[in-house]
């Protein structure tokens, strides 16, 4: 391509991508088979010698969202242009016989929200563009001013680049970690990576085994927790971060890495502003940049007030091209879909509500199963809500993930932060204090629930290890009954992204927001919502969760914050309007499915196999009967809950265990 041809509109696409750094041989079928659901509208490989026996191979697949042709293919790739500058070339098309080879490529999965500001800074610096989009700004970006341009993306996105005149493997992943990247060794010394754990494994080229001490995260906390993974040899590239490999080094080469954005320092900036005016303005800019497509977009609506303020901000400007979608039916303990519809109906919008019965679930709920990249005691849920959106046409949703970790973190941060400072009101008197206190509430709500709040005072008076008991799943007691190898493995402690003592000078509100964002966001919320909507090649945009927003939330004084009365978010209940206003207040909502109908019901044979599973290959001690009994009655949730995080595990390793 001709320096002045158009390769028009080459924008946004949610994607998969896979790399390769090494000296061995390298087939890109598996990942292009493996990532397909993720990009089914297009794919390209590239890749060049590096010298010293060393390759580097790069592969995309295409979810289209804007610009819908295939001047938006992926690998995009820059080349030094006759007279200087670069010439950009899409889809990884090799140059023709007799001209310079790549000098950057690129390939990306996500969305760069401020590409407009970010490409008018570039043209000041004499990049002329061949395309209206944001992977090219983010390439040009990169030729530009290097590892610096991460810094200045607000958006989502995993992307790796390859730098010819500095000679290295580029990678990166946005501030929380919405886009998931995964890294691995190889057996001929290389470095894979990829946008799934499973497109790693079954390359034929990784070889690992199940994470045992990982495994003792899953039964804690019902999710896998970064760096580590299911699998050994095999880790998820940390959030807010770049790293790179020199090719000088070979392979295996040192995965350096240096973080472009850091959330303890964003917080410990709070200078005055207008602070309620400019949330205001921050967060209708936000949803207004999230809302541009060239296919059909939507709001997940529910009865609660994160969603319909979404839904009510993006009705603002795009009140026409809006869906607004529900599920509801027998398979979740919480329909909302009246609640829903008078929302949608007072706003003016379209609203979509698909009912599922028990007839669908069956098939839906061993799909999501099979589609999970990692096993995770939540996301069918998402995986549900997706797949019934994306049947109706909906391409893009808009989903009001974060909002309750960046507003208070669903209690947390002024609930523990009360008892975090009482107990150290108290003393000497503290420990004496606690252990009458679990005794009362194990007496009146049951021993378990005595034995959670004494685990988490003797986690006093860190904020962050008291919110990670709060979040824990299995005791140590019911972790040893189920597993005793559990006991034999340390516990491990690690601060929510940042050093302890840096979190240590912020108040103890943000410690536990910062807690909750690196904890449960992170490992299970963002990680899950990745695998169940892009297995439906569905794109999920989270406003809440964009990176000028967040810093905004996290600098902004705890007061404003606060809960006032039963209204447990002012800041966004303020921006609702008098049509809306009775969800203010309400207990907080949302799609929940029934799992103890599910586990007792549809996926009893499902349960079954995984506890035999667990049992003969893991060492566990489950007994399937004996745990399905324990939802007779209408027991707990939170019972049904665990024994269903026992059932994604064992479905997942089942079918993907080494």
């Amino acid at each position: 391509m001709d320096r002045g041809e158009s390769a028009a509109n080459l924008q946004t696409s949610m994607c998969g991508i896979a790399a390769y750094f090494g000296p061995g041989s390298f087939d890109p079928a598996s990942f292009l088979r493996d990532l397909a659901h993720r990009g089914p509208d297009a794919h390209g490989t590239w890749s060049v010698d590096v010298g010293q026996g060393d390759q580097v191979h790069l592969v995309h697949t295409r979810l289209s969202i804007i610009d819908l042709s295939p001047s938006g293919n992926q690998p995009m790739l820059l080349q030094p242009a006759a007279g200087g500058g670069w010439k950009t070339v899409t889809g990884g098309q090799r140059p023709a016989p007799g001209t310079p080879a790549a000098s950057h490529a690129l390939v990306y999965n996500g969305e760069i929200y401020n590409f407009r500001e970010i490409r008018a800074e570039l043209q000041a610096c004499g990049h002329l563009f061949v395309s209206t989009g944001d992977s090219e700004v983010l390439l040009r970006g990169y030729a530009e001013w290097g590892r610096a341009v991460f810094a200045k993306l607000d958006g989502i996105f995993a992307a790796v680049i390859y730098d010819g005149p500095g000679r290295r493997l580029v990678v990166a992943r946005d501030h929380l970690g919405i886009k998931p990247l995964y890294y691995a060794r190889v057996r001929d010394g290389g470095i894979l990576l990829s946008s799934q754990v499973r497109a790693i494994t079954s390359s034929g080229i990784w070889s690992g085994e199940v994470n045992r001490p990982a495994l003792l995260d899953y039964l804690r906390f019902g999710s896998y927790q970064e760096p580590a993974t299911v699998f050994t040899n095999l880790w998820a590239f940390a959030p807010g971060c770049t790293g790179w490999v020199d090719f000088s080094e070979g392979a295996p080469g040192i995965l350096r890495q240096e973080r472009h954005w850091q959330i303890a320092p964003v917080a410990a900036d709070n200078k005055a502003h207008d602070w309620k005016a400019e949330h205001e303005a921050l967060l209708r800019r936000t949803v207004q940049e999230q809302l541009v497509a060239d296919v059909p977009v939507g709001v997940y609506l529910s009865g609660g007030l994160d969603s319909t303020l979404l839904l009510e901000l993006a009705a603002q400007t795009a009140r026409d091209q809006l869906t607004a979608f529900t599920v509801g039916g027998e398979l979740t303990s919480n329909d909302e879909a009246g609640i829903a519809a008078r929302t949608a109906a007072n706003l003016g919008v379209r609203h979509q509500l698909v009912r599922l019965g028990w007839s669908e679930q069956k098939d839906w709920i061993q799909q999501g199963l099979l589609s999970m990249d990692q096993p995770s005691s939540d996301g069918m849920n998402t995986y549900v809500v997706s797949r019934a959106s994306r049947s109706t046409g909906m391409v893009v949703a808009l989903g009001g993930t974060g909002a309750d970790e960046f507003h208070g973190a669903y209690g947390h941060a002024h609930l523990l932060s009360r008892l975090i400072r009482l107990n150290e009101s108290l003393a000497g008197l503290s420990r004496p204090f606690g252990q009458l206190a679990a005794g009362a509430l194990g007496a009146i709500r049951g021993k378990v629930e005595g034995v959670r709040l004494q685990l988490m005072l003797e986690q006093m008076p860190s904020p962050w290890r008291v919110l990670q008991e709060k979040r824990r799943f299995f005791t140590p007691t019911q972790i040893a009954e189920l597993w005793p190898e559990g006991n034999t493995i340390p516990m491990r402690w690690q601060p929510p992204g940042s050093d302890a003592a840096q979190l240590a000078e912020l108040p103890l509100e943000t410690q536990i927001v910062i807690g909750e964002a690196r904890g449960y966001l992170l490992n299970t919320l963002l990680r899950d919502s990745d695998w169940a909507t892009m297995s439906n090649q569905q794109e999920l945009r989270v406003p809440y969760l964009g990176r000028r927003y967040v810093e905004l939330m996290l600098r902004m004084p705890e007061s404003l914050k606060a809960p006032v009365g039963s209204v447990k978010k002012p800041l966004l209940a303020d921006l609702i309007s008098p049509a809306n206003r009775r969800l203010v207040g309400l207990p907080k909502r949302g799609f929940m499915l029934n799992h103890a109908e599910l586990l007792r019901g549809p996926l009893q044979e499902e349960f079954r196999a995984g506890c035999a599973w667990l049992n003969t290959q893991l060492g566990f001690r489950l007994d399937a009967d004996a745990c399905l009994k324990e939802l007779e009655g209408g027991r707990s949730a939170k019972i049904a809950n665990r024994l269903w995080a026992l059932c994604a595990l064992g479905s997942y390793l089942s079918r993907h265990g080494c």
